[in-house]
């Protein structure tokens, strides 16, 4: 049985699965790689001096965040965390959006790409929580880019990117600039042909 709270999924990421454990996106049996590994790779990882620990608990942090976030969402449950009492400031303030957690797929003349959008709003508002301490906003500008180009290949108007820049009970909603398609399917195209960034992919 449904509940009646639950949001659904978009069209964007019909037929996807995925394995959180592998962090690994399928469709249709196929393996697709995550924006999140694209960027890393095209651009370089750009956590290589973070021990380990520091990473771990970051990481945790993060994953407690968005979980209790979905959580609101979808079932009313009310989380814990300072973060998460910032982002519900924001949430009791907008109207219900359109998918949590949304499963995302898009086609680029080079190659496929999946991955997973925080919040989608029927406006065209799309977000992302972010609870790192400082913001990487080149980093987070392409991600949100990828999740635009994807939305609107699904047929989905997109005019907002906004990064949700929470930490403890603090939240900065930061406007992100809209990229090319172009840029996106070359980012796209660097990864499938094994390359790096230079010049000519500097947004």
């Amino acid at each position: 049985m449904t509940n009646e709270n639950e949001i659904k999924r978009t069209k964007c990421g019909e037929g996807v699965e995925f394995n959180p454990e592998r962090h690994q996106y399928k469709k249709n049996g196929v393996i697709n790689p995550s924006v999140s590994k694209i960027i890393r790779q095209v651009f370089g990882y750009k956590y290589g001096a973070v021990s380990p620990e520091v990473l771990a608990r970051a990481c945790a942090k993060g994953k407690e965040v968005h979980l209790e976030a979905e959580e609101y969402h979808k079932y009313g449950t009310i989380g814990i965390s300072d973060e998460f009492f910032a982002l519900k400031k924001e949430f009791d303030r907008l109207p219900k959006p359109l998918a949590v957690e949304d499963y995302l797929y898009a086609e680029t003349p080079s190659g496929a790409f999946c991955g997973t959008c925080d919040l989608f709003y029927g406006s065209g508002r799309l977000c992302d929580y972010k609870t790192s301490k400082v913001l990487d906003t080149k980093t987070t500008t392409i991600q949100l880019n990828m999740y635009r180009y994807a939305y609107q290949k699904a047929g989905y108007d997109v005019r907002n990117l906004e990064a949700w820049h929470v930490v403890g009970n603090v939240l900065k909603r930061v406007q992100l600039p809209i990229l090319p398609d172009s840029y996106i399917e070359g980012i796209v195209d660097y990864y499938y042909s094994g390359k790096q960034a230079d010049e000519a992919l500097e947004a």
